[in-house]
């Protein structure tokens, strides 16, 4: 019993050391908190990140598809076995009539296949270039009697469709365009959690900062407070200005007790979002450091233009009409395909003679679809991809113009805010040396 309760003990503490060691990283400690360190842990925690990041893996396993699409595929087709015993009816030339024939057949067939789609230049001509082997043994069963026949063709065939739209290229296309797309949707939306992130540490920040300003403050009230009560104790007197100090030393008491609270919910937020454990302590130091800068409004606005995914994912949607209304014009018009074939075939009773003596075999056909009357199916779908492109180049002229105005009056905006806090800095300094003088 005594060696059980000593095992059971090593393994509680293994388990409970186990479980201290897989703490995540930033679990139960202190972290100094800046942007960058708040914006490092956001992208590293975050779901949407995550999903994001998965989303493109697998869009570009779908482009590989595509490239695959336009390499060799070489494939078997087994028909083993293929049997047929009904009855059905035949047209019987001497009879001059139908009768009703009986069928007891059995087929075992293998085609082989090596397919690859024809590419010209490095453009996909959607056309097919096939080499193929097609054997197979038929057998009919006849009044008790079987006749087996085996039969073996070897051929080259050529299919290649005309006057409509070359899906190979377009698929291939938009599988490029997807993933470009979804790239373009993790920088926006990554960009997006990085704001959100720097908004939340900036809430922080200021907070942060209250705090210093209110304990400053107090601590010179508290200074002030001694030197008037001193003065008071030395004319044995009540001053009206003691009375004031306090007062004010107790609304400013209060305002950083609000001001803890209102950080201390702050704080909360932010490990949740950030995805922090709850007993980590986070700690800001808030320090302002301002630089003046100067902003080009034009390269600020090209910038706009080339670097905003939203121009460009307009852009992708475009394109994407644009191959919408070529298939859709190619559905329901007139169209050809060709088809040719050229090799070698034998038939025989003996399986041991399909490999000699053969005879060459081809074939050609022209299938044509030709419209003559749709009700106006046609015209209709292509107008309605038409406006869609319109709407498109709506929607690219909007947003550019929302940026050129966005941009110019964040550039207006970030001159009159720096002067504003340069002179802010400037007064706040000058207010530091007349508190000081009037303590003194």
């Amino acid at each position: 019993m005594k060696n059980w309760n000593k095992l059971i003990n090593t393994l509680s503490v293994l388990i409970c050391f186990s479980l201290l060691v897989c703490r995540p990283l930033y679990a139960r400690q202190s972290i100094d908190l800046t942007l960058q360190k708040s914006i490092d842990i956001a992208l590293e925690n975050s779901y949407q990140i995550k999903r994001l990041e998965l989303g493109i893996e697998r869009t570009r396993y779908y482009l590989k598809a595509r490239e695959a699409s336009l390499k060799s595929k070489v494939y078997l087709y087994f028909r083993s076995p293929e049997l047929s015993a009904l009855s059905d009816y035949e047209w019987n030339s001497t009879l001059q009539k139908d009768e009703i024939v009986r069928q007891n057949t059995l087929r075992w067939q293998i085609d082989l296949s090596v397919r690859q789609p024809i590419i010209l230049f490095g453009y996909p001509t959607n056309g097919y270039l096939s080499l193929n082997n097609k054997i197979y043994q038929y057998t009919q069963k006849i009044d008790g009697s079987k006749d087996i026949n085996y039969y073996n063709r070897y051929f080259i065939e050529f299919d290649q469709p005309l006057l409509q739209a070359n899906y190979l290229k377009n698929d291939f296309e938009q599988a490029k365009l997807d993933l470009e797309r979804e790239e373009l949707r993790f920088n926006s939306d990554r960009a997006s959690l990085i704001y959100r992130t720097a908004f939340r540490y900036y809430e922080l920040f200021e907070l942060s900062y209250r705090n210093e300003i209110y304990s400053n403050h107090i601590a010179n009230l508290q200074q002030v407070s001694e030197i008037v009560n001193q003065i008071s104790q030395e004319n044995n007197t009540d001053s009206i200005d003691a009375i004031q100090v306090q007062v004010e030393l107790t609304n400013t008491r209060e305002k950083l007790l609000e001001n803890q609270s209102n950080l201390r919910h702050e704080t909360a937020r932010v490990k949740q979002n950030l995805r922090i454990d709850i007993e980590d302590s986070l700690i800001v130091k808030p320090s302002i450091i301002i630089t003046s800068t100067t902003v080009d409004l034009d390269q600020a606005i090209q910038y706009g233009y080339t670097l905003r995914p939203a121009l460009r994912l307009h852009d992708i949607n475009r394109r994407r009409n644009e191959i919408n209304l070529q298939e859709t014009k190619s559905r329901g018009a007139f169209r050809l395909n060709l088809e040719m074939t050229y090799g070698m075939e034998k038939y025989d009773e003996r399986y041991q003679q399909l490999w000699d003596d053969k005879d060459s075999s081809y074939s050609m056909s022209i299938r044509a679809y030709i419209p003559v009357w749709d009700w106006g199916l046609r015209k209709s779908n292509i107008e309605a991809s038409k406006i869609n492109i319109r709407r498109t180049d709506l929607s690219i002229e909007e947003n550019r113009t929302e940026i050129k105005s966005e941009i110019t009056n964040s550039v207006l905006n970030l001159e009159e805010y720096q002067q504003r806090a340069i002179t802010t800095m400037k007064n706040m300094e000058v207010a530091k040396e007349l508190s000081a003088a009037s303590i003194t």
